[in-house]
């Protein structure tokens, strides 16, 4: 993925973390952002539903299963990592929000715990 972001030009992560530290209004607001999928997934599914769009609601879910399933597929053979570790930032074993997928990724999990 890396060599993605290189060619994409977006392999500046130190340079937007940077930014973002020193503009904390901005980044509440892409973290607000961020966040908001799941009231707005949620609030697309009542709109659709009550304006009785049936066709659209089902094709809404659709897409969104299919996408949900697709990217689980595609994510299970190529554990995230975080490009915090890549750039030194953090450490492999910090506590992230994917710090889990380094020990997927170095073969040491052996059992999820549920």
């Amino acid at each position: 993925m890396m060599g993605v972001d290189i060619r994409l030009r977006v392999q500046d992560l130190p340079v937007r973390l940077a930014w973002q530290i020193q503009h904390l209004a901005a980044s509440r607001v892409v973290v607000t952002i961020y966040e908001s999928y799941i009231p707005q997934a949620l609030l697309t599914i009542a709109v659709l539903g009550s304006a009785k769009r049936d066709r659209d609601l089902t094709e809404f879910l659709l897409l969104f299963v299919g996408i949900a399933v697709v990217t689980v597929l595609l994510s299970a053979p190529f554990p995230a990592s975080n490009p915090m570790i890549h750039f030194g930032l953090q450490g492999p074993y910090d506590d992230s929000l994917v710090s889990l997928f380094q020990t997927l990724r170095d073969g040491s999990l052996k059992a999820f715990d549920l």
